[in-house]
């Protein structure tokens, strides 16, 4: 653990400055919290969508929650597993959103939660395509084993992925951005006036609920 965290250190420019210890008796917990700085007009928030942007995702979303299933043994995929144990942060390509993104969130409360939080926070409505929604091989072959693992999929976080409002006219330079960053990319919707996620599939509109993890 202390080197995997030194790693991170290294990896990411972070410092641990602190700490302490207490006695349990219960399992090893390890709590960390972040601090950092943002220069003026520089951060990135939920709230600046606008009605006609596109909304992005990075890599490939619900390795997180299916690889959950596979760590409890409900499902047999070491990929998976991997995912979910040690997912990636996109920070290269989120230092790089600014003046681009006009709102991003990370998927960590479930893709439909996490794009309607952006949504709520714009005053806007969100329309995603489930057949646009990027998954890997291992995902996949899951969803077409179960269908009934979409709903693991789209509400179940813990991805770290990136969803990302972008207007039109600034798509190509997200696409430079992250091709310097060397993440992939994915338009899966688009924001309109209104309020709600809306999913469909295969055209037609879809009754999902808008799962995912709820803070309060």
């Amino acid at each position: 653990f202390a080197r995997g965290l030194a790693a991170d250190q290294r990896r990411y420019g972070i410092v641990l400055c602190g700490g302490d210890t207490v006695v349990t008796p219960g399992p090893l917990t390890v709590t960390i919290t972040a601090f950092g700085r943002v220069a003026r007009g520089r951060g990135l928030t939920r709230d600046g969508a606008r009605p006609g942007d596109r909304l992005w995702v990075t890599g490939t979303i619900g390795d997180g929650a299916l690889g959950l299933l596979a760590a409890r043994g409900q499902l047999v995929a070491a990929a998976l597993e991997r995912r979910f144990r040690k997912p990636e942060p996109r920070t290269a390509l989120g230092a790089r959103l600014v003046g681009i993104a006009t709102a991003v969130a990370d998927v960590s409360d479930g893709l439909l939660a996490d794009a309607g939080h952006i949504a709520d926070a714009s005053g806007l409505s969100v329309h995603i395509a489930r057949e646009r929604v990027p998954l890997s091989a291992a995902a996949r072959r899951a969803v077409a084993q179960e269908p009934r693992l979409w709903v693991n999929v789209l509400g179940g976080g813990d991805d770290y992925e990136l969803v990302i409002a972008v207007p039109p006219r600034r798509e190509s330079a997200l696409r430079v951005a992250a091709r310097v960053a060397k993440v992939k990319v994915t338009p899966i919707g688009r924001f309109d006036r209104g309020r709600g996620v809306a999913l469909t599939v295969g055209g037609r509109t879809a009754h999902t609920p808008r799962k995912g993890y709820v803070h309060f």
